[in-house]
């Protein structure tokens, strides 16, 4: 068994002190570049719409992502009872300003449940969100669609 002795001691405590010291600054650096909690507006034009949808190209609108703890736990579209208050599953991986996922949500429409899927991928800058979506149809009344997109769309700054 190796043992250190004499001068030996301190000097490999003193490279395990400054070892540790390194990643605590650079654990506690990566910690506060993450999403702050809070509500992120992504200001959305659509650019491409399929037949099931009811939207137009040219279309502008808002979303509000909705950040705790570095996850998405929510979205808030202004005006749209019908998205604000279907049931919210996200598979959104945030990582710093990035926001790279799936957001699915549970609707009824007309009566008829309908899942859609909303893939998102883009980052916050300046407190928004900047990037690009598209949304697919996954079920309608039980029937499975096959991940059918309906509408893409971009996320501008202004």
């Amino acid at each position: 068994m190796f043992t250190m002795t004499g001068s030996a001691d301190r000097w490999g405590l003193a490279i395990f002190q400054i070892a540790s010291l390194l990643c605590l600054l650079i654990f506690s650096g990566q910690a506060q570049a993450s999403l702050k909690d809070g509500s992120y507006p992504g200001l959305y034009k659509v650019i491409w719409v399929g037949g099931d949808s009811d939207a137009k190209i040219g279309d502008k609108g808002k979303f509000f992502f909705e950040i705790k703890d570095s996850k998405l736990v929510g979205i808030n579209v202004p005006g749209d009872d019908v998205i604000n208050r279907a049931k919210f599953r996200s598979k959104v991986f945030i990582e710093e300003e990035k926001m790279v996922g799936d957001i699915y949500l549970d609707i009824v429409e007309q009566g008829y449940p309908i899942t859609v899927k909303m893939a998102v991928e883009g980052v916050v800058a300046d407190g928004a969100f900047i990037g690009k979506a598209t949304i697919s149809l996954i079920s309608v009344n039980g029937t499975m669609m096959g991940d059918t997109p309906i509408e893409k769309f971009i996320f501008e700054s202004n």
